[in-house]
């Protein structure tokens, strides 16, 4: 493994509309090399909540209602990703919906962009919470991301 700094990571979103014409967001992170990443989070909205995870390796989804998000089809709380040797990225989708209906896009609070956390040379930390749409109190999907160093930087 090379010695690298935690990444001045990078992240950026597309609006999209669903049937409702809410706003949803996709966000996309930028994960450097040699850097741990762990997702998790909660669900408080009164119906199911949904956060799909892609990334060149594959497609995970996390799902809950008034509840710990845990991934589809087993009891796991978060999900972890051992550091890679290349640069690579995760797309984020944030949905609701009942159980046996479709799923429509929820809205990412505005200030997720603020909801960055860097301690600089060890990890950076995302926080964001969406909106299923009935109470505009967003706050029925948190979702963190933890991004975090696996190699130490190089001294200067």
């Amino acid at each position: 493994m090379s010695n690298t700094t935690i990444p001045n990571t990078t992240m950026s979103s597309t609006k999209t509309s669903n049937a409702l014409g809410n706003a949803g967001e996709v966000i996309r992170i930028v994960v450097e090399p040699d850097t741990l990443v762990i997702i998790g989070g909660t669900a408080t909205g009164s119906v199911m909540q949904r956060v799909t995870v892609l990334s060149n390796e594959g497609k995970w989804v996390l799902s809950g209602e008034n509840d710990v998000l845990t991934l589809e089809g087993s009891e796991d709380q978060c999900l972890t990703f051992p550091p890679c040797e290349k640069k690579g990225s995760f797309i984020l989708l944030f949905e609701s919906g009942t159980q046996g209906s479709d799923f429509n896009d929820a809205e990412v609070a505005p200030d997720y962009k603020a909801n960055k956390h860097v301690v600089e040379g060890f990890a950076t930390y995302y926080t964001f919470h969406a909106e299923q749409g009935d109470d505009q109190d967003y706050h029925d999907t948190t979702l963190s991301v933890a991004l975090i160093g696996a190699t130490k930087p190089e001294l200067l």
